[in-house]
C-alpha cells in the first residue's frame, strides 16, 4: 500500500486539526493508516476512498475522501507519492470548473495538439473558400447579428477579404472588398456590417451596369435563431439571372497564405476539414461521401491547380495557434515538429530519472542485503575458525589442569 499511494502507518491514533493543518500529527493508541493527510483507517473506524467520474464530461476519474457526514473531499492534487501519485502527475490532478483537467504532462501535450489542429483546420478552410462554388453555409455561430466580430470568441482578424464572382466560362466578372474593423457586425442594419457590405449597391466592375455586381450575383443572409442563440451565414448565387455563375472568398494574403482576416476559416464556411481539435479533426463529411466534390482550382477552369498548390504550401507558412489562451505564430510544419520534439524530450527525461532512481535503489538494496542476509560460505568459514579456536583453547585448559595436578602432587 505504501508503494501504491505513499501511505503512512502508525501504531496509534492520529489526531488531526483539519481546519489548521494536515501536517499536525499526534500519536495515540490504535492502528492508523494515513494517505495524503487523511485518516483512512483510524482505530476502529475507517473513511472510504471514493473514485468516480459522474461530473466529468470527458470521463476523468476523481479520487475523494469521504468524511463522516458523507461530504467528499478531493484528494487528487494531494497524492504525490507512490504509483498512483506518478500516474496522477502524468494524467493531471487538478480540474477546472468544466470538469476538465488543467494540468498534467499528458494534458499539456493534448493542449498543444488541440491548438495545432485548430490552427491547421481554420487556415486550411480559409484557403479552401477560395475555390469557386455556387453556395456556401457557415457553421452554427455563437454570434448575434449585432455582436461585433472582433469582440467575439471566434478567431477574426482586422483587415479585408474579397468576394469574387465568375461567369460560366470561368472569367472573373466582379470583385468586392469586405472590411472587418472594430465596429463590424454580421447584420446590424448598417453598411459596415458583413451583410450591409455584401448587399450595398456598388459598381464593382466599373462598367456602369448596376445589375452585374456582387450584390446582384451573390445573395447573402445571416439567420440568427433567438431560441438557440446561434446564427448561420448563407451565401449563394442568385439563380434568376446568374444560374451558371460561381463565387469564392479570397482573403488578403499580402503577408502570407495564412494571413488576413481568417473570415472563412473562423466561421467554417466552405469547409475542407471538420472538427475543432485533435480529437475530432476529419475530412469534411460532404467530401468523405463524395470525393468528386473536392476542389483543386480557384476559378472554375480545368487545369487550374492554384488552390491545391496553396494548401500544399500552407505547411511552410506562418499560422496562428492558440494554446490555453496564448496565441503563437509559427510555421505549421515547424510547430508540429516542436510538439513531437517536446514529447521525445519528456520521454527521455522520464527514462533518465527512472534509470537514476533504479540505480540508487539497487545500490541501497545491495547494501541492505549485505548486512541483513546470511552468507553461508562466509558463515561456514567462521564456524571452522571458531571450532579450531575452541579446540586450541580446550587443549590449553587441559594442559594447565595437568600442570596444577603435578604441582599439587609435588607438595604432598
Amino acid at each position: 500500500m505504501a508503494k501504491l499511494v505513499d501511505a503512512s502507518f502508525f501504531d496509534g491514533n492520529l489526531s488531526l486539526n483539519m481546519s489548521a493543518s494536515r501536517d499536525i500529527v499526534e500519536k495515540g493508541g490504535d492502528y492508523v493508516m494515513n494517505i495524503a493527510g487523511f485518516n483512512i483507517i483510524d482505530g476502529k473506524s475507517f473513511h472510504p476512498i471514493v473514485i468516480e467520474n459522474d461530473d466529468s464530461p470527458r470521463g476523468f476519474y476523481k479520487i475523494s475522501y469521504e468524511r463522516q457526514d458523507g461530504v467528499l473531499v478531493p484528494m487528487d492534487n494531494l497524492i504525490k507519492g507512490g504509483r498512483i501519485g506518478s500516474i496522477l502527475d502524468l494524467r493531471g490532478n487538478s480540474f477546472n470548473v468544466n470538469g476538465d483537467l488543467d494540468n498534467g504532462q499528458l494534458q499539456e501535450v493534448i493542449n498543444q495538439l488541440d491548438g495545432f489542429s485548430a490552427g491547421m483546420i481554420e487556415s486550411t478552410n480559409n484557403l479552401y473558400a477560395q475555390g469557386a462554388q455556387s453556395k456556401m453555409l457557415s457553421d452554427s455561430l455563437d454570434l448575434t447579428s449585432l455582436g461585433t466580430l472582433l469582440d467575439s470568441d471566434l478567431n477574426f482578424n482586422q483587415g479585408s477579404f474579397d468576394v469574387v464572382a465568375y461567369d460560366n466560362d470561368g472569367n472573373e466578372v466582379a470583385r468586392r472588398s469586405i472590411d472587418i474593423d472594430s465596429g463590424t457586425t454580421m447584420d446590424d442594419g448598417t453598411v459596415n456590417s458583413i451583410i450591409g457590405q455584401l448587399t450595398a449597391f456598388s459598381d464593382d466592375n466599373g462598367d456602369g451596369n448596376a445589375n452585374n455586381d456582387i450584390n446582384s450575383i451573390v445573395s447573402s443572409v445571416y439567420n440568427f435563431d433567438v431560441a438557440s442563440q446561434l446564427g448561420k451565414l448563407s451565401l449563394g448565387i442568385n439563380s434568376t439571372d446568374f444560374s451558371n455563375y460561381t463565387f469564392a472568398i479570397e482573403d488578403d494574403q499580402t503577408n502570407g497564405l495564412a494571413s488576413g482576416t481568417n473570415f472563412a476559416g473562423a466561421i467554417g464556411i466552405s469547409r475542407f476539414l471538420d472538427g475543432s481539435s485533435a480529437k475530432d479533426i476529419d475530412l469534411a463529411s460532404a467530401l468523405k461521401k463524395d470525393s468528386s466534390l473536392i476542389k483543386a482550382n480557384k476559378s472554375p477552369i480545368d487545369g487550374d491547380n492554384k488552390l491545391a498548390n496553396d494548401i500544399l504550401q500552407l505547411q511552410f507558412e506562418d499560422v496562428s495557434f492558440n494554446v490555453n489562451g496564448t496565441n503563437t505564430e509559427s510555421i505549421l510544419f515547424g510547430y508540429y515538429d516542436s510538439i513531437v520534439t517536446d514529447v521525445g524530450t519528456r520521454t527521455n527525461a522520464a527514462i533518465t530519472i527512472n534509470d537514476t532512481v533504479t540505480a540508487k535503489y539497487n545500490a541501497v538494496l545491495l547494501s541492505y542485503e549485505s548486512v541483513s542476509k546470511v552468507n553461508i560460505d562466509e558463515e561456514m568459514v567462521n564456524l571452522i575458525k571458531y571450532q579450531t579456536a575452541y579446540s586450541a583453547s580446550a587443549k590449553i585448559i587441559t594442559t594447565i589442569d595437568q600442570m596444577l595436578d603435578t604441582l599439587l602432587g609435588l607438595k604432598q
